[in-house]
């Protein structure tokens, strides 16, 4: 679709567009379309960031690398009333998705579709020519509202398009069908099914992906989206891997270094396991003292991130000492592990630890995000899985791409079973091992690695579809300036 063949008198410009990103006030689901938002700012167009209060402050203090006053990015707060600090039930092994975030996403939906329609509302006045929303796959609503001002509206997939077309039933991989028991509880599948009902009105679709990693799925959901009035054109692009500067640049992030790098410079090269899951994931107690031995006994140096979520487990009191952290391991332990191990309390600068060359394995949840990161930094994982689209992540790793191993075959379960420390520390040496599986690992890691530096590179495959989808959204609002018709 090119606009350039509209007279020069009705033809949208870039910086008369203004893109509305919409993620979902979540953690772990603001960075992939921050990132998506410099990537678009970059290249001429006005962004809008809306989100809640809270959430716009993380935005801003998570940008890493770049400085959104350089580019044309706005953020704009949506009034919500304060939440309960709602805590996940780690021993809760039906469903170790975290169930204490569903009344938030539900009740968020009635606060904040009032105010995004009085945005809406208020940019319709405005001097733009023309209106585009990104949103959050979860908050599928939003496409009503874009629907009553005729504003293309754009789902941003944050799941891997191997789930996606999975769980669609689009391409054959029926090793990977994990009870959907364990991946969602009930009310959480009732909740997306009213969000997909919206979703079937989008314009089209983005996925933090790129090519060389997964086409074969890409392609099959292409297939799907396709309708016969776009006459071959794509309504689906792989924008991916959406990550900070300084993965590719090599500087650091804004973090603090603080004592984890420092320990990592004294590592030897490829030698830590690095272990973290994520910030909403939580394990019971017993799973943390099976990981803690699992660890000790791989005689491999590591550090491991144990996050907030788990000091539900905890009794100590003052969150500014270790205590918390002490009382949930065995005895002793931290004095053993001394110079082997180190232990980091909440949270600790994930994409910079990846890129440091001591680290050499990643235990990892398989959120889609710590996926990517791990790919992009050419690092090796381990994939244990929670829940969601984790299973699925997992085997993609593992069997797909051939860059990590399971840590245990969850298939035939119905429900979240415990990871013994013998399984943690066969899984481990499997990944840190010399062998030759390990080292076929390692260099598959680094050619995934290579592959999404060149995607997001000058003429790269992500930097190619970015720039097909600014002009198919740029084609529509053409099309709607100069003939007054709805093109969505």
């Amino acid at each position: 679709m090119d606009s350039t063949n509209l007279g020069s008198s009705l033809a949208v410009r870039r910086h008369e567009i203004q893109v509305v990103m919409v993620p979902l006030p979540v953690q772990g689901h603001l960075n992939q379309l921050l990132h998506l938002s410099r990537a678009i700012a970059a290249r001429g167009l006005n962004v809008l960031f809306v989100s809640t209060s809270t959430h716009i402050h993380q935005a801003r203090h998570r940008v890493q690398g770049w400085n959104p006053d350089n580019f044309s990015i706005r953020f704009h707060e949506l009034p919500v009333p304060s939440f309960p600090d709602a805590q996940a039930d780690p021993e809760n092994t039906e469903h170790m998705f975290p169930v204490h975030l569903i009344p938030v996403l539900e009740a968020l939906e009635g606060y904040l579709r009032e105010p995004f329609d009085r945005l809406m509302q208020n940019l319709c006045m405005s001097h733009m020519k023309g209106i585009v929303i990104v949103h959050d796959p979860l908050l599928g609503w939003v496409q009503t509202v874009a629907a009553k001002y005729e504003s293309p509206a754009y789902v941003f997939n944050c799941v891997s398009a191997f789930f996606s077309a999975v769980s669609q039933n689009v391409t054959e991989f029926p090793e990977c069908v994990v009870s959907v028991k364990r991946c969602f509880p009930e009310r959480f599948i009732n909740y997306i099914s009213r969000q997909a009902d919206c979703i079937r009105m989008a314009t089209g679709h983005l996925v933090n992906s790129f090519r060389f990693l997964e086409s074969q799925f890409l392609d099959a959901l292409l297939d799907l989206e396709r309708q016969p009035e776009d006459h071959g054109q794509n309504r689906l692009w792989a924008v991916g891997p959406l990550l900070p500067q300084s993965i590719w640049t090599g500087k650091k992030g804004n973090s603090d270094v603080g004592s984890c790098l420092r320990w990592l410079d004294g590592q030897a090269p490829g030698s830590v396991v690095y272990v973290s899951f994520g910030t909403m994931s939580s394990l019971s107690r017993q799973q943390l003292l099976e990981l803690a031995r699992g660890l000790e006994a791989s005689q491999r140096p590591f550090l491991w991130v144990v996050g907030v979520a788990d000091r539900a487990r905890s009794t100590a009191l003052n969150e500014t000492q270790m205590d918390w952290i002490s009382e949930l391991l065995p005895e002793g332990y931290e004095s053993r592990i001394a110079g082997r191990g180190l232990l980091v309390k909440n949270w600790a600068p994930q994409l910079d630890i990846l890129s440091h060359e001591s680290t050499g394995g990643f235990v990892t949840h398989c959120g889609w995000n710590s996926t990517l990161e791990g790919i992009s930094a050419g690092v090796p994982m381990v994939g244990w899985p929670l829940h969601s689209d984790q299973y699925a992540n997992s085997i993609l790793v593992a069997r797909k791409l051939k860059v990590g191993v399971e840590v245990k075959n969850w298939m035939k379960a119905d429900e979240y079973e415990l990871v013994t420390a013998e399984e943690v520390e066969k899984a481990i040496r499997r990944v840190m091992g010399e062998d030759e599986e390990a080292r076929e690992m390692r260099r598959r890691a680094k050619e995934f690695k290579e592959a999404a530096r060149r995607a997001v590179g000058k003429e790269g495959s992500s930097c190619n579809e970015l720039e097909s989808f600014i002009n198919h959204f740029t084609f529509i609002l053409n099309e709607q300036n100069s003939t007054g018709r709805r093109m969505v």
